[in-house]
């Protein structure tokens, strides 16, 4: 779009020639200028230089304002980093704590397993030494029990101080738990 400025008729500035201002702003700056008793190119420059002085004033004031909104920005980035954070942490613990539940687990299964294994070696030793008698499941080798009365159904009497070769493998691999 091609704006058409019509140059004013009264008295020509001491400006440029190319200049072109509007007809009614060329009213408003006679209007003032008159007021002010000055020529028409003091007022005009230091129109110009009012208003570069005020943009310049406007951008550092945007600059500003910039600055306060990326610094609340900024405060909100570190609000929210927090919160994850936190979170993470959280979610650390509770894997650390779920780590060491295992851990305890495991370590109360192993104990366990090793008292039982030291249980059946010193039952197995007795049997040995002719202290008990000791009853082993037909289906199961490994099976086996001491009874003070009548044992199971399925369960046969073992020979005094003899094991059968499964128990004796057993007995053979644990010895060294009972020195």
């Amino acid at each position: 779009m091609l704006e058409v400025f019509l140059m004013h008729n009264r008295n020509r500035p001491g400006t440029q020639k190319n200049i072109r201002i509007p007809f009614d702003l060329m009213d408003l700056i006679e209007d003032i200028r008159l007021k002010e008793g000055k020529n028409f190119t003091e007022f005009v420059v230091e129109r110009l230089r009012l208003t570069f002085s005020d943009d310049w004033n406007f951008a550092g004031q945007m600059i500003k304002y910039a600055d306060r909104e990326i610094k609340m920005f900024e405060d909100i980035k570190v609000f929210y980093k927090e919160i994850l954070l936190k979170e993470e942490k959280r979610q650390q613990a509770a894997k650390e704590e779920a780590k060491r539940q295992e851990l305890e687990e495991a370590e109360a299964t192993e104990a366990d397993k090793k008292a039982r294994i030291l249980n059946d070696m010193r039952l197995l030793q007795d049997h040995i030494d002719g202290r008990r008698q000791l009853w082993v499941n037909d289906d199961n080798p490994m099976d086996f029990m001491w009874f003070r009365a009548d044992p199971r159904p399925g369960y046969s009497k073992l020979p005094k101080g003899q094991l059968n070769k499964e128990l004796l493998q057993f007995y053979n691999d644990h010895l060294h738990l009972l020195v």
